[in-house]
């Protein structure tokens, strides 16, 4: 049995399934639905995934998502994007394209550059304090980034690139 960790309130497994290169195939459908119904309880998407195939995909899959499976999505990916006005149309298409009413976990893809760290905070927090989103985390951060984001909502999560280069 794999080790668990807890993502706010839910308890998931530590290795998760990343979606990056998810497109929207009956094939894939199904596979989704086999990962969950054995045992998957973790599942990463974002916004940008194969132009938001990956997000319809699971949406297809899994409407409504099963209880004790955490889908996370992102938004905010390239500059001008962690924009208030623009993180609200990402964060609709997300709920649109999952078919949900609640996200499990949205991080903050990347902070923007054009915009303050707190502002693309406020609005994911928005989200959260109507239920539509249910944990906050953020993606692509130093410890300073960290702090100043737990200063506008908890941060459930941190995303950072890990590899051997």
């Amino acid at each position: 049995m794999q080790p668990k960790l807890k993502l706010g309130d839910t308890e998931v497994a530590r290795i998760g399934l990343g979606t990056n290169r998810l497109t929207n195939t009956s094939e894939n459908v199904a596979f989704l639905q086999q990962a969950v119904a054995a045992g998957l309880s973790h599942i990463d998407t974002a916004h940008t995934y194969t132009g938001g195939e990956s997000e319809e995909t699971i949406g297809n899959a899994l409407s409504p998502i099963p209880e004790g499976c955490i889908v996370a999505t992102k938004g905010g990916y390239r500059a001008g994007t962690g924009r208030p006005e623009a993180l609200r149309a990402q964060i609709e298409e997300s709920l649109r394209r999952l078919r949900t009413d609640s996200i499990g976990l949205y991080y903050l893809h990347r902070v923007d550059p054009e915009t303050p760290l707190e502002d693309s905070l406020a609005t994911i927090k928005e989200y959260q304090d109507e239920g539509r989103i249910r944990h906050v985390g953020i993606s692509e951060v130093g410890i300073d980034q960290i702090e100043q984001a737990r200063a506008v909502v908890p941060i459930v999560a941190v995303q950072n690139r890990y590899n051997l280069a």
